[in-house]
């Protein structure tokens, strides 16, 4: 893929000349975060329309002239210092009103500096701003307001970003080479993502699928190619109903694998899993009986389906299943390496470290540390080569190898290994942040989890917080990917907090996570159901200790139906934790002079755990 072209950034300042020594000092950090992101092509321009003249009436101003701005523009400040501008409110309007149009872009946001002038129209202003709930942001100078400009930006950034790049690693993985899309492949390659998208005629393309003689896999790749370069064009609200419409032609003119596994990785990603299992697992049956004929061309891509299938198994519990298509994909991968370790061994290391992970979360700690030690020899080897390259893999691994080492008390080795994996991914960040702040925000996590372990309550704290600055972050511009990390985040600290007799910050971080997870879980119940159940009986603990019974009762009990529904399918996996909610609620109903219900949850609970203790289940 040849390098991408500059993708530009409009900022448009709605304010008056007052605050004109704000926006020079703006342009300045345009320019600044221009020459920090050009590598990953992108670039950040200040627009603004002045009136020159103080003396110029209104109806000197064509709104034409302003209006062409904030069109094109990404985000809109609107700054107000003592007073509003002379076109500050028509400004601001018409941002609203182009924001509602597309849902995404023009991002408006005002944002107040102090002031000691007593002016009514601005007074107004924010007032009825506030009273529609937009809340202004309000900032103590210029440089904290364009700290959080920058910040904002860089969420835009995101979000054309992320698109952009699923379209080249499309790109990378076929060829896309004919006809129908070699030209909005050229065009996309040269950044001129709008006449990519306007260069598949798919009236003709629908035309040419009627025809008998064309290729229809061709076909099929017009259709991919559209669906993901409309995810692009943010500014369409629409966009990717779009796609979804798109994917299902693609799948109605073939169903070649290498369509089926597109549209497998996109739900995927839109954790979308049941119809992602099901599109994976077609792929996966035909590329078998392809690779039955021809091993070298087809085997690379049936390693990569099992991997993808595993995550997907692993991220809902389906652990035996996740195993069995690892362990697969491992042994194919081996293979290949043997014959050329340069282009294999990386995927030898992925796959490695998708079964210690999966091994540590079952308990085979023997077994996780020997994948994950061989995986970490692989990464250094090949980051002594390439350390742009693979220093990430470096660092994943060793947040594997430390939560192995946590988890089975070996806490300086694991402490040691976080550290290192955190400057790993801080010096990647602060060149790249965009990629690389998630591993940030992941480690000072796993490192918060190890030192409250450890009752290093003070450390854990700060890791905790800023790690829930930098997921809230990402959250701001997906939250699909990262709400859950921040539902997980507040969690730990609601645990920190309670056992630091904190009970008020515990209580709040408990009912934001759990409004998170309940928000989640209703689009994805199987994957966020348990993680609902785990913060009822969190609140329960909290609601118990704090001498609010009936509340603690409602939590216990509502975790309660939701681990027996669990533990109904996936015994192995949840009845230990049903009977921890069973003992808790016992406990609860003894305080609360219910005995004969406490009995029963206590002998239920019992029985439980004795079955586990015969071998009936294997704890998950």
């Amino acid at each position: 893929m040849q390098e991408r072209r500059l993708k530009t950034i409009y900022l448009f300042l709605a304010s008056g000349a007052e605050t004109s020594d704000i926006r020079d000092k703006i342009v300045k950090g345009m320019k600044s975060l221009s020459s920090q992101h050009e590598k990953s092509g992108f670039d950040f321009q200040v627009l603004w329309w002045e009136d020159v003249s103080a003396a110029q009436p209104l109806s000197g101003r064509s709104q034409d002239e302003y209006s062409k701005l904030i069109d094109k523009s990404d985000m809109v400040a609107v700054i107000i210092k003592n007073t509003l501008g002379k076109y500050t409110i028509e400004e601001y309007e018409y941002a609203m009103k182009k924001y509602r149009e597309t849902g995404t872009v023009p991002k408006v946001v005002i944002y107040t500096l102090p002031t000691n002038a007593d002016n009514k129209a601005r007074q107004n202003f924010i007032e009825e701003q506030t009273e529609k709930d937009y809340f202004p942001d309000r900032v103590g100078n210029g440089d904290a307001l364009l700290l959080k400009i920058d910040g904002e930006l860089l969420r835009i950034k995101d979000q054309y970003e992320e698109p952009i790049k699923d379209v080249e690693a499309t790109i990378e993985r076929g060829k896309y080479d004919s006809g129908l899309t070699r030209e909005a492949v050229e065009l996309f390659q040269a950044g001129k993502y709008n006449d990519a998208i306007n260069a598949l005629d798919m009236d003709r393309i629908r035309e040419r699928d009627k025809e008998l003689s064309v290729e229809k896999k061709e076909i099929a790749e017009a259709y991919v190619l559209r669906a993901k370069l409309g995810l692009t064009d943010i500014r369409n609200k629409d966009r990717f109903e779009e796609a979804e419409s798109y994917f299902a032609e693609a799948l109605g003119a073939s169903r070649d694998p290498e369509i089926l596994f597109e549209y497998a990785l996109y739900c995927q990603k839109q954790n979308k899993f049941e119809a992602a299992e099901r599109h994976y697992e077609e792929a996966l049956q035909i590329l078998r009986d392809l690779a039955a004929v021809n091993p070298d061309a087809h085997n690379p891509n049936v390693a990569t389906t099992l991997n993808n299938l595993g995550i997907l198994h692993q991220d809902a519990n389906k652990h035996e299943q996740a195993e069995e298509e690892y362990e697969e994909a491992l042994r194919i991968r081996r293979d290949l390496a043997a014959v050329n370790p340069d282009a294999y061994n990386p995927y030898v290391a992925t796959t490695l470290n998708n079964l210690a992970a999966l091994h540590s979360n079952t308990n085979k700690h023997e077994q996780a540390k020997e994948k994950c030690e061989e995986a970490l020899r692989i990464c250094r080897d090949l980051a002594a080569v390439n350390p742009d390259a693979y220093n990430p893999d470096v660092a994943m691994t060793l947040n594997i190898l430390a939560a192995l080492h946590s988890n089975t008390n070996k806490h300086e080795q694991a402490e040691e290994e976080y550290e290192e994996a955190l400057q790993l991914y801080r010096d990647l960040a602060a060149v790249n942040p965009d990629a690389y702040n998630p591993g940030v925000a992941m480690t000072l996590n796993n490192l918060g989890i190890l030192h409250y372990n450890t009752n290093k309550y003070d450390q854990a704290e700060e890791e905790y917080e800023e790690a829930l600055q930098l997921y809230r972050d990402l959250a701001a511009v997906n939250p699909d990917a990262y709400n859950s990390y921040v539902a997980t985040t507040l969690n730990n600290l609601g645990v920190l907090h309670k056992n630091t007799n904190k009970h008020e910050q515990a209580e709040e971080e408990y009912e934001e996570a759990l409004r998170i997870r309940r928000e989640l879980a209703t689009v994805n119940p199987d994957v966020f159901n348990p993680s609902v159940a785990q913060t009822l009986n969190n609140l329960g603990d909290l609601h118990s200790n704090t001498n609010k019974q009936e509340q603690a009762e409602e939590e216990y009990e509502e975790a309660l139906r939701i681990r027996r529904d669990l533990a109904a399918v996936n015994p192995d996996a949840y009845s230990l934790r049903l009977a921890d909610t069973l003992n808790n609620l016992s406990a609860l109903h003894s305080i609360m002079g219910k005995p004969e219900q406490a009995k029963e949850e206590q002998e239920e609970a019992l029985k439980i755990r004795t079955e586990f203790a015969a071998g009936k289940h294997k704890p998950d």
